[in-house]
């Protein structure tokens, strides 16, 4: 039997290749859009608590690190830790005044809208998990949203 493949790679497919999808992007401001929204369920087994969130995909659509993701999780709902709660309403506050929403009724909503997403980064400082981007803040974008967006 015959394991023989016809491929061939250009100097950018193996760039590509090499590049880390997961390395750290530099804190600072992104433009970015939410392309991806879910409800989901969750229970802590430390603690017991049991509510919801709300997974987030930004996709960064600019720059160097343009198609790059960052997920949040503001949490809707959480039987043991409300300011947990009061942090996810904050962030989809932001997010809805980022994008020019005053009443939101469904994540749909903030879909393929560009807004600027302030990254940091968070450090396990027990060192059992890798760094990782977290979003500290959304902003709506400085001079409005480009022209090549407003036609989406």
């Amino acid at each position: 039997m015959s394991n023989f493949l016809d491929l061939n790679f250009t100097q950018q497919d193996l760039n590509d290749a090499q590049k880390d999808e997961y390395a750290i992007i530099p804190k600072g401001e992104y433009m970015a859009e939410i392309t991806r929204s879910e409800i989901k369920d969750f229970h802590w087994q430390n603690s017991g608590a049991v509510g919801k969130s709300l997974s987030l995909m930004f996709k960064i659509v600019e720059g160097e690190y343009a198609g790059r993701v960052i997920w949040d999780n503001p949490q809707l709902s959480n039987s043991e830790f409300d300011g947990f709660v009061k942090d996810g309403r904050k962030r989809l506050i932001q997010i809805s005044a980022a994008v020019g929403i005053t009443s939101l009724n469904d994540s749909q909503q903030l879909h393929d809208i560009p807004m600027t997403v302030v990254l940091g980064i968070e450090v396990d400082k027990n060192g059992v998990y890798d760094d990782k981007n977290v979003i500290k803040k959304v902003l709506p974008l400085k001079g409005g949203v480009p022209s090549k967006f407003t036609a989406k």
